[in-house]
């Protein structure tokens, strides 16, 4: 089993003028093979793309008719994301999977993210640690 380091550092800024007060801004990065991918933010679509794109997928934009979906594929696998809001839909030839998007607790957001890729994108189970 793979591991995977979720490290964050935070910064206070201030807005430059004195009406503007200080700024909380929480910055992730993943550490996995000994590489440090920095994560927009901490999430479960940021992690899943991370990891899929990581694990050789190819992400692409599709726009259909009446829904615009994310698609990742590999080789004969795709897996499409389909977001609503703070609602995900991931789905695949053989299962779908809905979930939230933003969850505060940092171990459910990664059991929901390995979930998601052992199941649908069959990708190995990975160890997160924090």
């Amino acid at each position: 089993m793979k591991t995977a380091r979720i490290s964050s550092i935070i910064d206070l800024t201030e807005g430059g003028c004195n009406a503007c007060g200080i700024i909380k801004c929480e910055s992730y990065t993943l550490t996995m093979d000994g590489l440090e991918t920095p994560l927009e933010e901490l999430t479960v679509s940021t992690l899943v793309m991370t990891l899929a794109l990581k694990s050789g997928f190819k992400q692409e934009m599709k726009m259909a008719l009446l829904d615009d979906y994310i698609s990742f594929t590999k080789g004969d696998l795709e897996v499409k994301l389909f977001e609503d809001y703070d609602r995900l839909t991931y789905k695949s030839a053989a299962a779908e999977m809905n979930t939230r998007d933003r969850i505060a607790d940092t171990q459910e957001l990664t059991e929901t993210a390995n979930n998601i890729l052992t199941t649908l994108f069959q990708i190995e189970a990975i160890a997160f640690e924090y």
